[in-house]
């Protein structure tokens, strides 16, 4: 003799794998465990690459730097131990930046390398130093 309402449906069983399935995949996803189905796709960057928002806050430190110094030899040295120049951002991210001196320095793209030229008050080219 059979009772009505023994046994599990069959829209609760399927309800239940789905449930699963959802589950497995979202642990894989929070995990990392995603990384060996994604293996060939790459990042944006790799090592030893900048981007834009890498050379801003490069730049953003090396105008902080600038700020203070009022020796044209200090800029000139300040300028190329930059992490800004020597990661060639003035290619990527080419920039303005103010002297205290009134003079300015101009960073910009020349070729495959970037360059910053300083400039006096006058707008006379005093340096230029090219960045790799």
């Amino acid at each position: 003799m059979r009772k009505p309402g023994q046994g599990l449906p069959l829209n609760t069983i399927v309800l239940a794998i789905i449930a699963l399935l959802v589950l497995v995949f979202l642990i894989l996803i929070f995990s990392g465990g995603m990384g060996r189905f994604t293996g060939g796709m790459t990042r944006y960057t790799t090592e030893g690459q900048v981007n834009a928002s890498t050379c801003a806050a490069y730049a953003s430190t090396l105008e902080s730097a600038l700020s203070n110094i009022y020796s044209d030899a200090i800029i000139e040295g300040t300028i190329r131990g930059s992490d800004y120049c020597k990661r060639g951002c003035p290619s990527i991210l080419p920039r303005n930046f103010y002297l205290p001196t009134g003079g300015r320095v101009e960073c910009s793209s020349s070729g495959n390398a970037g360059s910053c030229i300083i400039y006096t008050v006058e707008n006379q080219q005093k340096a230029s130093i090219n960045c790799p």
